[in-house]
């Protein structure tokens, strides 16, 4: 290990503090995906989508897991000739906690209140478009219905009338 100066440590320090809240912004996508597209509850009938959202979710730690992985290595590579020093290490999970438990929660708080805001305006309008379709589907809903009443009816009448005649046919012997 080459001896740093004291200014050249604290400077790695910032720089790996800049570097943790650098992954934690591009954590915080990650969080905002998950808010943008939620895995259904557990107990849902929705299992295979269910399944299929937290192997999603397992592949997008591995993948985030990786790139700090990788963006660790080349800041220590580049700016530290390879050593791993412990306040690196530190500096970037201190810069990571900054950024987590101060921008992250406004960043998160926003992202949340824009995602609302746009499933609001997707869901007014997509009801717009479908309220034809929704008024004119109850109105065969209703015509279907009574045609269906009517028949069973009929049915019911004509059973009812055949039961009649085969009971005045047998002296009503069973009635």
């Amino acid at each position: 290990m080459t001896p740093l100066s004291q200014s050249s440590q604290l400077m790695l320090f910032a720089y790996a503090a800049i570097l943790g809240a650098a992954l934690g912004c591009v954590y915080d996508v990650f969080r905002i995906l998950r808010i943008a597209f939620p895995c259904p509850e557990r107990g849902s009938r929705l299992r295979v989508l269910r399944r299929g959202m937290l192997t999603v979710i397992f592949f997008e730690d591995i993948l985030y897991a990786l790139f700090a992985s990788v963006c660790v290595n080349l800041f220590l590579f580049n700016l530290n000739d390879g050593q791993v020093r412990w306040y690196t290490i530190l500096g970037t999970g201190l810069g990571f906690l900054l950024w987590y438990f101060t921008a992250g929660k406004f960043v998160m708080l926003c992202a949340t209140a824009i995602i609302r805001f746009v499933r609001r305006v997707f869901g007014f309008v997509f009801r717009i478009l479908l309220y034809p379709f929704i008024r004119l589907g109850r109105l065969l809903g209703r015509v279907l219905a009574r045609c269906f009443c009517r028949i069973r009816q009929a049915v019911l009448c004509r059973l009812w009338a055949r039961y009649l005649l085969t009971s005045a046919q047998h002296g009503f012997e069973h009635i």
